[in-house]
């Protein structure tokens, strides 16, 4: 997930809190996979890419598709 970064902390806390938000982010594209197998009972959970996940979820919220749904005229 950090692409061969180090954490930029300079502090305890802060490391803390970046660690938390890395664990907070990989849980959630977990269950966003968890979800996807739920809805989707052909899919395997085994063949879904975690790498895929990621650059999906960083496109999505770049992007905000979904974000707003298409008015009706």
């Amino acid at each position: 997930m950090l692409d061969g970064r180090v954490l930029c902390s300079r502090s305890l806390q802060g490391l803390d809190q970046e660690v938390h938000a890395l664990l907070t982010t990989y849980q959630a594209l977990i269950r966003a996979a968890a979800d996807t197998v739920c809805t989707r009972p052909e899919v395997d959970m085994d063949r879904i890419s975690f790498t895929v996940l990621q650059s999906t979820a960083a496109d999505t919220v770049v992007t905000a598709t979904g974000i707003h749904p298409e008015t009706i005229a």
